[in-house]
């Protein structure tokens, strides 16, 4: 039921906007509410609900940007970086990425405020390293929304900590990670990663060595490097 209420919603949404039919916006604490009670995922163990949630963030961003801190704030965004379903990892960054990508002028302190601080938590060592993905992933994707001293001096070196991690699977984010990073860093930076890519080149699983001699190559044939 509350799956097809939330589809039903965005789909009401996209159709008219937030207007109640009579020319009236939904705003304020009646927005909120109504919305939080339909998305807050906290106790919904249907992982098709709480996909579709992550669905309506950039909608609503762009609509009602007075609500993101009520209804994707801090801890709800936590709870989504640490989902027990991969599915709604990966989605988690890619619409946190979706939502920066079309509110570029107030980005970068969204991103500080609510998203930056719950990449952080995910470098931590007992994490597994299906969290640790998290981080590397959404730097990738994310890079080119955040502030440069945020991505050189904060997260960039978290993810390159993580090269030091068994698990071929993260090694290989980490490829994919360096190579979107280089294209949005200074010269500095970008040396440290072409180094970081070159020992990637060198490791001793196949698929990390072809991924990151992938990613050497683009950069190259692109002239970042």
């Amino acid at each position: 039921v509350r799956l097809s209420a939330i589809n039903h919603l965005s789909q009401y949404i996209d159709v008219v906007g937030l207007d109640d039919g009579d020319g009236n916006k939904w705003q304020g604490a009646s927005l909120i509410s109504l919305l939080g009670r339909l998305l807050d995922p906290a106790p919904e163990k249907n992982w098709r609900v709480r996909l579709i949630i992550l669905h309506m963030m950039p909608k609503l961003s762009k609509l009602a940007p007075d609500c993101m801190a009520s209804l994707f704030g801090l801890d709800a965004m936590d709870k989504k970086a640490q989902d027990g379903c991969s599915l709604i990892r990966h989605s988690w960054v890619d619409a946190v990425a979706q939502t920066a990508a079309q509110n570029e002028g107030g980005k970068h302190k969204w991103l500080e405020e609510f998203v930056v601080p719950v990449l952080e938590k995910q470098a931590l060592e007992e994490k597994n390293y299906l969290q640790q993905v998290v981080l590397a992933y959404g730097l990738e994707q994310l890079a080119q929304h955040l502030p440069m001293p945020v991505v050189e001096g904060n997260l960039l070196p978290r993810c390159i900590a993580l090269m030091a991690s068994k698990v071929p699977n993260l090694r290989i984010q980490l490829a994919s990670t360096f190579e979107a990073v280089a294209r949005v860093v200074g010269g500095g930076a970008r040396s440290n990663l072409q180094a970081k890519l070159q020992e990637l080149t060198v490791d001793a699983d196949v698929d990390v060595k072809e991924a990151a001699e992938a990613s050497m190559g683009r950069l190259e044939a692109e002239r970042v490097f």
